[in-house]
């Protein structure tokens, strides 16, 4: 039987100085590619900001939709940007919804499910070893950050399937734990600690009733943020993906 050897280490200084830089560099396409999304996703949290206690019901699950749509837009065209090095007269100033963006939702809700189902499987494997080693008290002071690393973790050995549909390059849950073989806790950086470390800075800026003017400066600052991460993911993918950004 043949082995697969396991990809090499990631480079994680690159990754993360590759993240600021290329979209810095390339700010131009990003603004043109990343624009119509970010301008409704300030709108619909302007809509929430106005309304207040209004938006409730059907309004608010058509809310939350919209809100979530143009996320996944929004986190497509940013993932082609970087992997597919697109020139301006290749990217599409006003974003559709197609075959790609729906298997890109599709991945992302069977990786939210999976991620749940095994962090809770391992949740309860290493709780009833945690508590017949010391008590039912010290697993409990730890049981939500063990749940976050756990789901982290998973997460991140499976997170490739998002930059692969993206630019429409096949992948499966097992291609994408393998191609993270070796590197998860590199990738948990990059998934995990980095967008936590952007949540704490964003939180402390914000403080706790940032106002509507506030609010908007706050919601554009996220979509910077997210820029950072998701060209962090691509970039991660890049190095260790053996079709990353080669597919169409």
């Amino acid at each position: 039987m043949t082995t697969v050897p396991p990809p090499g280490k990631l480079d994680l200084s690159r990754v993360i100085a590759g993240a600021f830089v290329l979209p810095w560099r390339r700010r131009g396409e990003f603004v043109r590619a990343l624009a119509v999304p970010t301008l409704a996703i300030v709108a619909i949290r302007i809509g929430w900001w106005l309304a207040g206690e209004k938006m409730t019901g059907a309004i608010a699950w058509a809310g939350s939709g919209a809100y979530a749509i143009l996320w996944i837009l929004f986190a497509v065209a940013c993932h082609r940007l970087v992997l597919l090095d697109q020139s301006a007269a290749d990217i599409r100033a006003v974003p559709g919804w197609g075959r790609r963006e729906t298997l890109f939702l599709a991945w992302m809700v069977s990786l939210c499910v999976t991620t749940w189902i095994a962090g809770a499987i391992a949740l309860v494997t290493i709780g009833m070893v945690v508590v017949n080693l010391t008590s039912v008290a010290f697993f409990e002071a730890f049981f939500q950050k063990l749940t976050y690393v756990i789901a982290t973790y998973v997460f991140a050995r499976l997170a490739f399937l998002l930059p692969a549909a993206a630019i429409d390059a096949r992948s499966t849950f097992k291609k994408a734990w393998l191609q993270t073989r070796g590197n998860g806790w590199r990738m948990v950086v990059v998934v995990g600690v980095l967008p936590w470390t952007f949540g704490y800075l964003f939180a402390f800026i914000e403080g706790d009733d940032p106002g509507i003017v506030m609010g908007v400066a706050m919601t554009i600052l996220a979509t910077v943020f997210m820029v950072v991460e998701i060209s962090a993911l691509s970039l991660s993918y890049q190095q260790l993906g053996d079709d990353g950004g080669r597919a169409a």
